[in-house]
């Protein structure tokens, strides 16, 4: 996750900040309640995903991307799906 943070912010605020932006986020093609059950590396990679479905949606209603953003756009959901039913599993498997 690419953050930019000014030059005086501490390692300790960064990741206070980091975490606290992830626990706030709230996801749209995820499932909300395993969400909150991940840890911060896990959110991390959630986020980051679901920014790029977002990010290549974005291109093609504008017409701006092309065929290769809407291949990788379908790629991102399909790694999300799989993250997610990874995730699923492995906490029934837990519980």
């Amino acid at each position: 996750m690419n953050a930019n943070f000014a030059e005086y912010v501490t390692e300790e605020e960064k990741e206070y900040y980091i975490q606290n932006y992830l626990d706030e986020y709230e996801p749209k093609e995820f499932n909300k309640i395993l969400y909150g059950l991940l840890n911060y590396k896990e959110k991390e990679r959630v986020v980051d995903l679901e920014k790029d479905i977002e990010h290549f949606r974005s291109n093609s209603e504008k017409e701006l991307g092309d065929f290769m953003d809407l291949v990788d756009m379908q790629q991102a959901k399909g790694e999300l799906q799989e993250f997610e039913e990874d995730r699923m599993e492995a906490y029934h498997d837990y519980v």
